[in-house]
C-alpha cells in the first residue's frame, strides 16, 4: 500500500497517560451521564498524552507532549490540544496532523469539531489521494465543503515539485473533486498556462483534469 505523505513519529506509549472521554465524563457527571453519551454518540473519544489536565466544571480536558484523540474516523495529533468532551471540539497547538478517511492535514495550529467534522486552519499543507495541497484560512463552507485561499495543487511528492499548479482560491468536495480559480500552472518556476478554472476530479467515471479556458470552450486533458 502507498505510504502516506508525512511519516509519523512512534509513539512511547509507556511514558503516557491513556484516557478514554467516556472515563472522563464519569468522573466529571457520573456512570449515568458516560452510559448517555456512549448511547448518543457511539464509541467515545480517546485521549492519549503525557500530561493531562482538567477542568470539570466546564467538561474541558487539555493535553500536552504528543497528544492523540482519535474518535470515529479521524485522528488528531499535536504537540497541545485543548479538548471539549462535551461538544468534541478540539484546539491544537504545535505540528498538527489530521488523519480523516483518505486525507491527511499538517499545520501549525487548527480547529477541528470531531463530532460535525468541521476544520479550520490557518495556514494548511494536506495529502487528499492523489493531490498534494497547500492552502491558507482552509474553514468548512459546508457538509464535506471546503474552501482555502492562495492554494498550490501538485501529484509531485519533490521538494520543490517538478509542476505545481497555483490557484487565487480554491474549493473541496472531499471525495469528489477539487476545484480551482484564478490558475497559473508552472513547471518549476516557470509559468506555462493560465485558466480561470481547473477542476481535478477524484472519481473514476470522470477525466482527472478539467481545464476551463472559457465559458464557451473547456478542454479536458486526461492525466496518464
Amino acid at each position: 500500500p502507498r505510504s502516506t505523505l508525512f511519516p509519523y513519529t512512534t509513539l512511547f506509549r509507556s511514558e503516557r497517560c491513556i484516557l478514554s472521554a467516556a472515563v472522563a465524563i464519569a468522573v466529571f457527571a457520573g456512570e449515568s451521564a458516560r452510559a448517555e453519551a456512549t448511547a448518543d454518540r457511539g464509541e467515545p473519544a480517546t485521549i492519549d498524552a503525557k500530561q493531562m489536565s482538567f477542568d470539570r466544571p466546564n467538561n474541558m480536558a487539555y493535553g500536552e507532549g504528543d497528544v492523540v484523540i482519535r474518535y470515529r474516523r479521524a485522528t488528531l495529533r499535536a504537540d497541545k490540544v485543548r479538548y471539549n468532551m462535551g461538544t468534541q471540539e478540539a484546539w491544537a497547538d504545535g505540528n498538527v496532523r489530521l488523519n480523516r478517511g483518505n486525507e491527511e492535514w499538517v499545520s501549525p495550529a487548527a480547529y477541528y469539531n470531531f463530532e460535525t467534522e468541521e476544520f479550520k486552519a490557518d495556514q494548511v499543507r494536506g495529502f487528499v489521494d492523489p493531490l498534494i495541497i497547500t492552502g491558507h484560512s482552509i474553514h468548512q463552507v459546508g457538509s464535506n465543503h471546503y474552501a482555502f485561499a492562495k492554494g498550490t495543487l501538485t501529484t509531485c511528492d519533490y521538494d520543490p515539485p517538478h509542476y505545481r499548479v497555483q490557484a487565487s482560491r480554491g474549493e473541496i468536495w472531499s471525495g469528489d473533486r477539487v476545484v480551482l480559480y484564478n490558475v497559473t500552472v508552472r513547471a518549476g518556476n516557470v509559468p506555462v498556462f493560465w485558466f480561470p478554472v481547473m477542476t481535478w476530479s477524484q472519481q473514476r467515471d470522470y477525466p482527472p483534469l478539467v481545464l476551463v479556458r472559457s465559458e464557451e470552450h473547456t478542454s479536458e486533458l486526461q492525466s496518464r
